[in-house]
């Protein structure tokens, strides 16, 4: 029990490319986004074709890593479908999963991981002539590992088999970077119809948001070397290690709050800030109206093009954080099979974190720092471009670029490079995007679809209809409604 629920703390981090991923290619790319077009430029819901837009859910999850990938001998698709062969179930019809799916790629020598969450809440936009308001809410929360060895990979992974020797190791990972954040934002946005002739329409817009920091997690490695004794010890020693958190169950609002769709209550905030994103966008045609067509099946324009800057800002933790500088010239070595460290261990990673803390501020190696921690938002430039092909036929670009404007605690957001071809309808709409996206790194071919209200898509379908090696998913749906 213990090796497991140690395991399942650090997988987290294991199975998790660094950065925050963007999500929603589909949905940002279409003119029926409504709201959830200020996510990618705040200046687009002035162009919007409805009088008002409302979204009531939407969520979103982007788990990769460069390290660990599942290879079962079936497709996603399979396993969603319940269509996996006998041959891959157990006597009681599961599925029998085998260890030996699970496979690493030895010619990693640095290995990052990342979880990104998105819940949109419910947010509402309404317009007054050229002019339109917008209010919304949208919680946000992303865990990033790099640098971490392949002997610590490797070492966690022989700690979830039982049956695997687990002798005496010692591997260094001199840079290993561990962070989390969890925020949500409340932001008021304006938009205005600068230009709206039947040639060209030209939209300015801005958000201001009004940032509630939920958590925040950040363990910084300048040389400490860790040494495991089997399963039964770990020892640190030499350099440094920097770590500072906020004490209010980060992990629960992760993966409970933020997967459920829940809000956040006003006793889980530990942190103030603000941020704002500034855009322009244009819409260009031969013969478009100057009013909102209302009911219209797809908009008049030829070309529209945008560009945006968003997230600028930070979330500051005050008192509510905890800094900590752990001197790796005094050695600790804590045992995991002590019952103090198995009782912590099965009251959760809280537990288990305070016990670490005492364990080694008792040990004489750990310092406290008044060091307060701020966190800058995932900055990033928008560039996007839409040309109508044919009636509903059209064809969309976003490129997203990252930018760090800030200090040096900066959740940064991975760049990406997305084409969107789509057929659009009011009441139906499918596209495919086609990606490059974990800084340039990755290619991916997406899907989705709305109707009318509903909508569900993925940044990467290739894998799922084959027999495919998994590092990663990712996943979205939501309900938003546009109102005449």
């Amino acid at each position: 029990m213990v090796r497991l629920k140690l395991m399942l703390f650090i997988a987290l981090f294991a199975l998790s490319q660094n950065g925050y991923s963007q999500m929603f290619f589909g949905l940002q790319g279409s003119n029926f986004s409504g709201i959830n077009s200020i996510y990618t430029n705040p200046a687009l819901v002035g162009l919007m074709p409805s009088k008002r837009s409302a979204n009531i859910s939407a969520v979103g999850f982007d788990i990769s890593n460069n390290y660990l990938s599942l290879e079962a001998p079936f497709s996603l698709w399979n396993l969603a479908t319940g269509s996996v062969g006998d041959e891959y179930r157990d006597i009681d019809g599961n599925i029998a999963w085998d260890k030996n799916w699970l496979k690493t790629d030895n010619s990693v020598d640095a290995i990052s991981g990342a979880m990104n969450l998105e819940y949109r809440g419910p947010s509402y936009a309404n317009t007054y002539g050229r002019l339109v308001w917008a209010t919304a809410t949208r919680t946000r929360s992303n865990f990033t590992i790099s640098q971490m060895s392949p002997e610590m990979a490797g070492w966690l992974i022989k700690l979830l088999d039982t049956s695997a020797p687990l002798d005496i190791a010692e591997f260094a990972s001199n840079s290993m970077d561990i962070n989390a954040n969890s925020y949500q934002e409340i932001s008021a946005v304006l938009s205005y119809r600068v230009v709206n002739s039947k040639s060209l329409r030209l939209s300015l817009g801005g958000a201001l948001k009004g940032i509630l920091g939920l958590g925040s997690l950040s363990l910084q490695n300048t040389g400490v070397n860790f040494s495991v004794d089997g399963a039964s010890s770990i020892r640190l020693e030499s350099g440094t290690m920097n770590l500072s958190y906020t004490d209010n169950r980060l992990l629960n609002q992760i993966f409970k709050g933020v997967i459920s769709g829940s809000l956040p209550n006003l006793g889980s905030i530990c942190g103030f800030g603000l941020g704002f994103d500034a855009g322009i966008a244009m819409e260009i045609g031969n013969n478009m109206s100057t009013d909102l067509k209302n009911g219209v099946n797809s908009k008049d324009y030829k070309l529209k093009v945008g560009i945006a800057l968003l997230d600028i800002g930070d979330v500051t933790y005050n008192n509510s954080n905890k800094n900590y500088i752990i001197d790796g010239t005094i050695p600790v070595e804590m045992s995991l099979i002590d019952p103090e460290f198995i009782a912590a261990t099965a009251e959760g990673s809280d537990a288990l974190l305070n016990y670490t803390i005492d364990y080694a501020r008792k040990s004489g190696a750990l310092k406290e720092s008044s060091v307060k921690t701020t966190v800058s938002l995932p900055s990033s430039l928008q560039i996007q471009a839409d040309y109508k092909v044919w009636k509903n036929i059209f064809v969309g670009m976003l490129w997203q670029q990252r930018v760090q404007l800030q200090g040096e605690n900066t959740w940064l957001k991975n760049s990406s490079m997305v084409l969107v071809p789509r057929f659009e309808h009011k009441w139906f709409e499918l596209s495919m995007p086609i990606s490059s996206f974990h800084n340039y790194k990755e290619f991916g071919l997406g899907s989705f679809i709305r109707i009318h209200s509903l909508y569900f898509g993925t940044d990467n379908i290739l894998s799922a209809f084959r027999i495919s090696k998994y590092s990663g998913i990712n996943l979205y749906m939501g309900i938003s409604t546009n109102i005449n």
